[in-house]
């Protein structure tokens, strides 16, 4: 619930939830990005062992179109995901109410000159003055 002048914040909790997750999709792109690396790197190896030529452009091209990207998205993945641990660290910890239950006031401790003026009103009599106040 967004209170008046509070603005949205997500809670601590969602933060480092987020920011696991989003570590964990990184480092699973990134493993895919470096298995394909390997794989592609081979195969243009076995390309080149026999006998056609590969040149330098193509050979980068296809190197970095079946894993650069997933690596470049796993590291970009990874180093958001530590921005949101780190978010979640700096936030300050919610302050805890001693109690949810307002305390009763003491009345030996109220003032004297309060209690001689007030008088106990019934919900009844509060809703009919409410209502004589309203202007039909």
């Amino acid at each position: 619930m967004i209170r008046e002048g509070q603005g949205a914040r997500l809670p601590r909790i969602v933060l480092f939830v987020l920011g696991g997750t989003l570590i964990v999709l990184g480092v699973l792109a990134v493993g895919y990005g470096a298995w394909a690396w390997a794989e592609s790197r081979a195969y243009l190896a076995e390309v080149a062992a026999s006998g056609q030529t590969v040149e330098a452009f193509d050979g980068a091209n296809f190197v970095m179109s079946s894993a650069g990207l997933f690596l470049l998205i796993g590291l970009l993945l990874v180093a958001n995901g530590g921005l949101f641990l780190v978010a979640g660290h700096l936030l300050p910890r919610p302050a805890v109410p001693d109690s949810t239950v307002p305390a009763e006031p003491d009345p030996a401790e109220s003032d004297t000159a309060e209690s001689d003026t007030a008088r106990p009103v019934s919900r009844e009599d509060d809703l009919d003055d409410l209502l004589d106040e309203i202007e039909t």
